[in-house]
């Protein structure tokens, strides 16, 4: 088990890739290099990686609406 913890700053990300804040949404652009821009990731053909769980969470009081694409895991 890998766990990594990272610090950005989507609202003052201007180039609309990896994690961005845009009118007033959290956004996120991760094709083809954009996850690179969230956290460390070898982002390549030859090494992809399979995700059992993905996990999206925030406080709802601030952000009620959460999209995310996939499969939804209850």
């Amino acid at each position: 088990r890998l766990e990594t913890a990272v610090k950005i700053h989507p609202e003052s990300n201007t180039q609309l890739s990896g994690l961005y804040q845009s009118s007033g949404m959290y956004c996120t652009q991760c094709e083809a290099m954009g996850f690179r821009r969230i956290t460390y990731y070898l982002d390549r053909p030859d090494v992809m990686a399979v995700f059992d769980r993905v996990r999206v969470e925030a406080p709802r009081e601030g952000y009620p609406v959460l999209l995310s694409n996939g499969n939804l895991v209850e």
